[in-house]
């Protein structure tokens, strides 16, 4: 068996680009309305996000974090983001323990690192919301599961975890009816206490490009690849070269005087503005410009 892996799978610190050298390669272009979307996109989750710390689930929403990761620069929500590389959607608990002998506790091991087993969250100042693509939410509720199946363990009861949880799904926008499916309302919760959700529409152009065109900078990371210390080497194929040489433009551009000014525009039309941390956190972002 392969040793307990206790770290995340590897992925380059975009914080730290000048430590990148000549490693990111020019890979084809996004469409062209791409940076508008993902900065309406960023706008909506930080006001849906009632001022919780952000974890970004999987893959998918690796630009969402760049882009973010660099517009929240010089700001108190800067290290308030979190990438969690893991595929667990379909999967449970007891069939993880009988296919994967020792993933769970790998499994834990990453999660130990992120600050995110449910007496860690607990501990935490601030509320935990995770954010992803969702088709039919599969990912969300097979994470949630996880985090009670770890808190009953532990003795936390399911209902102190689930008051600390959010969960903000990117789903593709429909035309509103009274028989419009919501993912949320069809999720197989069981006897759990139900979370709270919420979910920023998007155009299908930009849930399509990221969920199933878009190459990624870290690689997939499913159950059967928990062990494997293989996973915290960095991945050297072409294509994850060409990813992070886009990652590292998202994140240059977020960080830009010109970008943060977009996305304070596009923060102000939302109704978080209510909120005294939302304000404060446009404030912070504005200073950025200014500076």
């Amino acid at each position: 068996m392969n040793p307990i892996q206790s770290r995340p799978p590897f992925r380059w610190n975009l914080q730290k680009a000048e430590q990148l050298g000549t490693l990111p390669q020019e890979g084809t272009e996004a469409y062209p309305e791409f940076l508008q979307d993902l900065r309406s996109c960023a706008a909506k989750v930080l006001a849906f996000s009632d001022n919780c710390d952000l974890v970004f689930v999987g893959r998918s929403p690796e630009s969402l974090y760049d882009h973010l990761q660099g517009a929240l620069q010089d700001t108190h929500w800067q290290d308030r983001l979190q990438m969690l590389n893991i595929s667990i959607g379909g999967w449970e608990v007891t069939s993880i323990e009988k296919e994967n002998p020792g993933a769970l506790k790998a499994i834990e091991q990453q999660f130990l690192a992120l600050g995110l087993t449910p007496l860690q969250i607990l501990a935490r100042p601030h509320p935990v919301a995770f954010v992803d693509l969702v088709c039919g939410g599969s990912t969300f509720l097979s994470l949630y599961l996880l985090l009670l199946h770890w808190a009953a363990r532990d003795g936390v009861p399911a209902r102190v975890l689930c008051n600390k949880l959010r969960f903000i799904g990117i789903v593709e926008a429909l035309k509103t009816s009274p028989n419009t499916w919501r993912w949320h309302q069809k999720a197989k919760w069981g006897n759990a206490p139900i979370p709270e959700v919420k979910n920023v529409s998007v155009p299908y152009r930009f849930w399509f490009y990221l969920g199933d065109q878009q190459h990624k900078v870290a690689r997939w990371n499913p159950p059967f690849c928990w062990t494997e210390t293989a996973m915290q080497e960095p991945p050297r194929e072409f294509w994850h070269l060409q990813a992070l040489g886009f990652a590292r433009t998202l994140h240059l551009t977020g960080s830009s005087k010109t970008e943060k000014q977009h996305l304070v525009r596009e923060m102000v039309q939302l109704p978080a503005m209510k909120e005294g941390w939302y304000r404060t956190l446009v404030m912070q972002i504005k200073a950025g410009v200014r500076g």
